[in-house]
């Protein structure tokens, strides 16, 4: 047929992601492999990893609600206080209050911001299943 246009699919199984780790391998062995690449976790990368494909693509990610309660608010606090340990001396303040966030249950959660960079991208079409 005239005007279809076919575009790309990852798939991401999620179902199982128990961790921020979990959410790493998850992304690498259905997405970022098939690219080419291997993500270590650092979500500057992530963003970059996601233009990799240089069209658009469908990027659908199952089991997001169980990404959404793995990397809540005890993931986050522990996430933040990693980056504690690695983070640009300037930025330790930043780190720090977001982290007294996570402990009280407020601000946002490490799904939140992975969503908000998966959601920036303008050639990736993401699905939450």
């Amino acid at each position: 047929r005239w005007g279809v246009r076919w575009v790309k699919r990852f798939v991401v199984d999620c179902r199982a992601v128990n961790s921020f780790d979990d959410f790493v391998n998850a992304m690498n062995q259905d997405f970022i492999r098939l690219l080419g690449g291997e993500w270590d976790g650092n979500l500057d990368a992530f963003n970059d990893y996601l233009k990799w494909p240089n069209d658009e693509y469908q990027l659908e990610i199952v089991g997001s609600a169980r990404c959404a309660d793995a990397l809540g608010y005890e993931a986050t606090a522990a996430w933040l206080r990693n980056k504690l340990l690695t983070c640009h001396p300037s930025n330790v303040a930043n780190v720090r209050k977001d982290l007294a966030a996570a402990e009280d249950a407020s601000g946002k959660t490490l799904f939140d911001v992975i969503r908000e960079i998966m959601g920036a991208d303008a050639c990736a079409h993401v699905i939450l299943s």
